[in-house]
């Protein structure tokens, strides 16, 4: 029978694993149609110093590693294709057996070390129907290929398989007419986005994932479902998560393991789980009540479609604290006293329909007095030239409208006419040449952290420079 495997072949370490491929005593068991992504790195113990296993004759398989397990369930044939990810790089292979155990594996019955740079072939290797070696290599010897196994139901047989020059990971594809044992089937899984809804909207919150055992398995009996972190994790069957989980990213893949309790044969799957935070600023900029007044009413229901688009398609509450806004709970009316100190408050947003999630909107409000100001007096200035206008300084008048207010943390502008400061638009250069005569002008003082104002006018007035009339000279 076909079956297809993928191994993902990392050099990273793997130290702390209570399980790891490149042990004979660890080999992973080929059972039919299964995809591997694991880790392996290092050759793990020497198989090869023990007495009953002597050195293949090709090759030392001193590198980078991974061993198989493969049990024969009909009598037969077993072949197998390996295929690099990256090409030519030198995968080298030995197969032992039938065997008991790792401790006696006697002689390699096939061994493959060709190298397929030196050779012109391909990074491809393997046993077939159509080869008649048993051994082949090192070097520029032999294809990559040696001749397939006659089984018989019931024997043993470990692989082993390293990484001798390149790197990446392979597939290896099983083939011949004996039968494998029976794999489990990892049934795939949608992926699960889920709402932030309970406390902290940070986009983690606790799962359990047991509910999806029955989709995983559709059925099967004699199995046993865990969920991993990695696929690593997954495949070598450590680090099972336990339950309630919180995820630890955002979005974060979940690994899926399936294994037959009546043997090592297993399948994996995966899926992507996504908390939705919702994405949206909760954080409101406060509201602010400029008023002569300590305190102010407000209704939150005048500016809610300022910040909350589409506010009439939601379902909005107004909550005192955040907990409460998140539990739904204690609701309160819309209107609000604002006093002189900030008040914060909650509001928690509902869709009716389900397609969005919950979120709550944190919001503030406080009364800020206008900056007190001080109205100049009219200037009387002297004309410099007969015509009855002037250049004007605006500027030297800031201290006496500010009264001791600070400069840098208040802005004070000047305009032609009330209409132009109640709009805010075109606002005097701090040198200004008079255009009328007298002439008013307004002022605006701004507090720049709250934007409250202040307003008042003074008169600027011109007066003419004195005309001597012309006198008779007189002579004494």
């Amino acid at each position: 029978m076909q079956h297809t495997y993928i191994l993902f072949f990392f050099l990273c370490s793997v130290m702390g694993y209570s399980q790891n491929p490149n042990d004979c005593t660890d080999a992973i068991l080929l059972c039919g149609d299964t995809s591997f992504g694991i880790s392996p790195s290092g050759i793990g113990v020497n198989e090869f110093a023990q007495a009953g296993n002597p050195v293949p004759t090709c090759f030392s398989f001193q590198t980078n590693q991974a061993w198989f397990r493969v049990e024969i369930q009909t009598t037969g044939t077993f072949s197998f294709a390996l295929t690099p990810d990256t090409a030519q790089a030198d995968y080298d292979f030995a197969v032992f057996g039938p065997v008991v155990d790792c401790d006696n594996l006697g002689a390699a019955i096939r061994c493959s070390s060709t190298n397929p740079r030196d050779a012109g072939v391909t990074g491809e290797t393997g046993l077939n129907s159509v080869e008649t070696d048993f051994i082949e290599g090192p070097g520029a010897n032999g294809n990559g290929f040696l001749q397939e196994l006659t089984v018989n139901a019931g024997e043993v047989y470990y692989v082993i398989v390293a990484l001798a020059v390149g790197t990446g990971g392979f597939s290896i594809s099983t083939g011949g007419t004996a039968d494998l044992p029976p794999a489990p089937v990892a049934n795939p899984l949608m992926d699960l986005e889920v709402c932030d809804n309970a406390g902290a909207q940070d986009g983690f919150r606790e799962f359990d994932f047991s509910s999806l055992n029955s989709d995983v398995l559709l059925g099967q009996t004699n199995t046993t479902v865990t969920y991993h972190e990695s696929l690593n994790d997954a495949n070598i069957g450590i680090n099972a998560i336990t339950f309630p989980y919180t995820n630890i990213t955002n979005p974060q893949d979940i690994y899926v393991r399936v294994i037959r309790n009546d043997s090592d044969c297993t399948d994996f799957t995966d899926f992507t789980i996504l908390v939705d935070d919702p994405n949206i600023d909760t954080d409101i900029d406060p509201f602010i009540i400029c008023s002569d007044n300590a305190t102010e009413p407000f209704d939150y229901n005048t500016v809610i479609d300022s910040i909350l688009p589409n506010a009439s398609s939601f379902n909005v509450t107004y909550h005192l604290t955040q907990m409460d806004a998140q539990d739904g709970l204690n609701a309160q009316g819309s209107m609000f006293t604002a006093t002189t100190t900030e008040e914060f408050y909650y509001i928690r947003v509902v869709d009716p329909t389900g397609l969005s999630c919950d979120y709550v909107l944190n919001t503030s409000i406080f009364v800020a007095n206008p900056p007190a100001i001080a109205i100049p007096v009219d200037l009387f200035l002297c004309d410099d030239d007969f015509d009855g206008f002037l250049n004007v300084a605006l500027t030297d008048q800031n201290n006496e409208i500010l009264n001791g207010l600070d400069p840098l943390l208040h802005q004070v502008t000047f305009y032609e006419s009330a209409a132009d400061r109640t709009a805010g638009q075109n606002a005097l250069n701090s040198s200004f040449t008079t255009t009328q005569n007298p002439q008013r002008i307004y002022v605006r003082v701004t507090e720049t952290s709250t934007t409250c104002f202040s307003d008042g006018d003074y008169q600027i007035t011109i007066r003419p420079r004195p005309v001597l009339q012309s006198q008779d000279d007189i002579i004494v």
